[in-house]
């Protein structure tokens, strides 16, 4: 079981995070005073492309030349408890973080940042909102990345276990099985906020997209299946590693589950996308986030055997670019 209680859907991750900041925002309004509607987003964050996600997005590289951005929102460093405690105030109405940013280059939370966040949206009456569009749906080992801090394995700095929940959850891309949907799951509290006429979606919620989305929900949502994502994400951390034990290509490896992101060492920063080139030449698709971060996001339903044979392309390809890179090095 889950926090929420209602669910809207719609038609993409963008449109699940419009729908969360109106609410958001319309749940101040009708108690609160009208200084209170200021959203607090991290930077490095990614919510979207509408104007009003991509002004949440705190990445100005997203937003140049969609001047003027719609204001009412604030960028507050990500993982910083004593910022968060600095800029979480009465004139906050809701807090929107990515439990792992995607875009900004793989970054978890910190354990307790989370719970941190909730104890000052308690303390302030402010909602709190977390993106699950990309690290929700089995992507890290469990339905959603926020509940790895309601784990005995949460790594929190007393060891304890939280309880820890949201008021409103976004969701989209793997959701839909490869048909498009999104969805805003909220508590009973905040949907009474919206009154007819306040948000809708024409294409939203239809039979055919629901009907695909319910039969990725069953398959993903198994211990079955979060099992095996987490050994899986093993098995693709295990290999990178070893693979920088040899090539000393990267920094860390960091994530969760078979959400990984290979942060670059010193020496390769800014050539992730040549890595990219390389492993597709080699027939295997990564992405990047970021000129500096190798992002690994496969199949959660691949098997072993595939897997295996993946990595073992990406290991050819980083292995040959570093060749080539030693081979020019030492001609000049």
């Amino acid at each position: 079981a889950t926090f929420a209680d209602r669910v809207f859907f719609c038609n993409s991750g963008a449109e699940a995070n419009e729908a969360a900041i109106k609410i958001a925002r319309k749940y101040s309004s009708l108690s609160q005073p009208a200084g209170k509607r200021e959203i607090l987003t991290f930077e490095g964050s990614f919510h979207g492309r509408t104007l009003a996600t991509v002004t949440a997005t705190a990445q100005p590289k997203y937003q140049q030349g969609f001047e003027p951005l719609p204001g009412g929102f604030r960028y507050c460093p990500f993982n910083d408890f004593d910022t968060a405690t600095e800029m979480i105030g009465p004139q906050t109405c809701a807090v929107l973080i990515e439990p792992i940013q995607g875009e900004g280059g793989v970054n978890p939370v910190k354990p307790g940042f989370l719970s941190h966040l909730r104890k000052l949206c308690d303390q302030h009456d402010v909602l709190l909102i977390f993106d699950e569009i990309q690290c929700g749906m089995g992507r890290t080992g469990k339905l959603f990345g926020y509940q790895w801090e309601n784990s005995e394995d949460s790594e929190q700095p007393d060891n304890s276990v939280t309880n820890l929940k949201p008021d409103i959850v976004t969701m989209a891309k793997a959701l839909g099985g490869g048909l498009p949907i999104g969805a805003m799951l909220c508590t009973e509290k905040v949907a009474q906020t919206f009154k007819p006429g306040d948000h809708g979606t024409t294409f939203g919620g239809n039979p055919i997209v629901t009907a695909v989305a319910g039969a990725a929900f069953r398959k993903v949502n198994t211990p079955q299946m979060m099992e095996q994502v987490q050994k899986k994400g093993l098995v693709i951390k295990n290999n990178l590693e070893a693979l920088n034990d040899e090539l000393s290509l990267f920094e860390t490896i960091r994530g969760r589950g078979m959400m990984l992101g290979a942060v670059l060492s010193k020496a390769w920063k800014g050539k992730a996308s040549t890595m990219v080139t390389a492993c597709q030449e080699e027939g295997v698709l990564v992405l990047v986030a970021g000129p500096d971060v190798l992002r690994f996001l496969p199949p959660l339903n691949i098997s072993i055997a595939d897997l295996q044979t993946a990595l073992d392309r990406v290991g050819k390809a980083l292995k040959n670019l570093h060749a080539d890179e030693l081979s020019s090095s030492t001609k000049t």
